[in-house]
């Protein structure tokens, strides 16, 4: 049986809520692509196959140099 834990409930809101703000600073760093933040574009290009990508956006996207580590490590750090 699993039993509520307020203490690991409000960790995982403080990583949640850290994740968002390095996500938006990262916004604002990268830019944006075809009305697009390059950061998002990055991150879900990670997340899904080149065919969903293509399929959810309309064109080809391939992050190159520091957005490629940087939202890289991100995704990996979920």
């Amino acid at each position: 049986m699993l039993y509520f834990n307020p203490f690991e409930e409000s960790q995982k809101a403080e990583r949640e809520r850290n994740l968002q703000a390095r996500a938006a600073s990262k916004r604002l760093l990268y830019g944006k692509f075809n009305g697009h933040w390059q950061w998002d574009l990055a991150v879900n290009w990670f997340q899904m196959t080149n065919d969903g990508f293509f399929n959810l956006y309309g064109f080809n996207f391939v992050p190159r140099g520091r957005l490629y580590s940087d939202a890289k490590d991100f995704v990996h750090s979920r």
